[in-house]
């Protein structure tokens, strides 16, 4: 007689038991690679194109300035940043896009993942570089290191996954948690 060999029926259920269980519990922690990595995306993204515009001014000679974007061709005041933005050499310096005069350099579309990147107030719409390649306000002076935080967030919320991106008076940028100690006063919410 042929002895036939193969799983019980208790043995196949053990199994089983022993994978939904590590499947339940790597869930959740997969989840939350992928909404840090995407958090990760987007600061990178944002440095990307700000180190972008900035390189652009100094080498044009002219004022390049990056803006939020609904519709990858023109700036708009409404919303935040998490909507896109595009980069465009500010011929005019006025921090508008005018399509005949403005050279459009790069288009950034909205990030997956990303709830809201809010700016403080002169950071709020645009920032614009000038030839120097230190962030100038539209309406001329320097960027004030009180106002030049943006806060990118997920559906988390503000919190220590939360990113900010401090823009320096010479124009360099850096990445840290939003609630980081160190940070400008003020910015206690995804909303800045």
């Amino acid at each position: 007689m042929m002895k036939q060999s193969g799983f019980t029926l208790i043995e196949m259920m053990v199994v089983l038991a022993i994978a939904v269980i590590l499947t339940t519990s790597a869930v959740p922690s997969f989840q939350t690679f992928i909404q840090n990595n995407r958090l990760s995306t987007a600061s990178h993204q944002f440095i990307t194109s700000l180190n972008l515009a900035r390189s652009e001014a100094v080498k044009r000679g002219k004022r390049v300035t990056v803006c939020k974007s609904s519709n990858s061709t023109a700036c708009t005041t409404s919303n935040g940043w998490e909507q896109g933005w595009i980069i465009f050499v500010d011929e005019d310096g006025n921090g508008a896009r005018d399509a005949g005069t403005d050279e459009l350099l790069r288009v950034q579309v909205a990030l997956a993942g990303i709830d809201s990147i809010d700016g403080q107030t002169h950071v709020a719409n645009l920032i614009s570089y000038a030839d120097s390649g230190f962030p100038q306000l539209v309406t001329g002076g320097s960027l004030s290191p009180q106002l030049s935080t943006l806060v990118i967030c997920d559906s988390r919320d503000f919190g220590s996954h939360a990113k900010a991106l401090v823009v320096n008076t010479t124009g360099s940028v850096r990445t840290t948690s939003a609630t980081d100690s160190g940070l400008n006063a003020g910015v206690t919410s995804c909303n800045v």
